[in-house]
């Protein structure tokens, strides 16, 4: 399919999610998550966002880190210059919606 950008991840939360409010009202919430790659291998680390009423249901339910957490978004990448002035990007996957496991783990 052209164009289309659907990622769904599962895995631990690397931190307490970090919530933001903007004086516009919108609010973001963003951590890490590590990505199991199987046994004897270190875990990819994925950072996380979500906006809206998403980043308010992440915030309110999954505040800890370590929590098994399984959602569907998309990535989008982001660029910024240092203070020294090199540019440097990274891809962000950006949680739109929560997927719910029973007893919070798969």
């Amino acid at each position: 399919m052209s164009g289309s950008n659907l990622v769904v991840f599962g895995g631990n939360l690397g931190k307490a999610g970090e919530m933001r409010y903007f004086e516009s009202g919108k609010c973001i919430w963003e951590n890490s998550i590590a990505l199991y790659q199987g046994k004897d291998k270190d875990p990819a680390w994925v950072s996380i966002e979500a906006w809206g009423r998403t980043a308010e249901l992440l915030g309110e339910h999954f505040p800890n880190k370590g929590q098994f957490l399984m959602f569907e978004g998309r990535l989008t990448s982001k660029t910024w210059t240092t203070d020294s002035g090199e540019k440097r990007s990274k891809l962000v996957a950006v949680a739109e919606r929560i997927i719910w496991t029973p007893g919070g783990r798969q």
